[in-house]
């Protein structure tokens, strides 16, 4: 019987040492996105623009800056129909992708992050733009971006 209390504390142990391991790591992993810079390579704050397309939305020019902790983003469309948006949020770092959500939780806008360009992704996916045979992207801006 003995054996069978020693064996439990010893499970017992190590799963409560795998938890206290996991709960670091992803403390580590969160606070990374907000500690200054989003790769070895980018430093926050950071700026970036470029149109994006796609089949089932107009060309839409967007600046998106990036602090430590918020992210502000202003889409000029192509058509006049559409109200020009400006918009706010938290953002969030995951490897190599990158992820605005909106004030109410929801996501806005994914990305993944290559040197100084954040490609536009959906469903995990690069999206090619609808004329061309590049990929949707937007470029960090040098010097700010107008109106910053």
């Amino acid at each position: 019987m003995n054996k069978f209390v020693n064996i439990a504390i010893l499970i017992l142990l190590a799963v409560f040492i795998s938890f206290r391991i996991n709960v670091a790591c992803n403390e580590l992993s969160r606070d990374s996105s907000t500690t200054g810079t989003l790769s070895s390579s980018i430093e926050l704050p950071a700026s970036y623009y470029g149109t994006l397309t796609c089949n089932t939305c107009p060309e839409t020019y967007i600046e998106l800056h990036l602090d430590r902790d918020i992210y502000s983003e202003t889409r000029q469309y192509s058509t006049r129909d559409l109200i020009p948006y400006a918009g706010m949020g938290n953002w969030n770092l995951s490897g190599d992708t990158l992820t605005t959500y909106k004030d109410s939780g929801l996501t806005n806008l994914t990305f993944l992050v290559k040197a100084d360009s954040l490609y536009w992704l959906q469903n995990g996916r690069k999206v090619r733009q609808l004329h061309g045979d590049s990929w949707n992207h937007l470029i960090r801006s040098e010097g700010g971006l107008s109106g910053q």
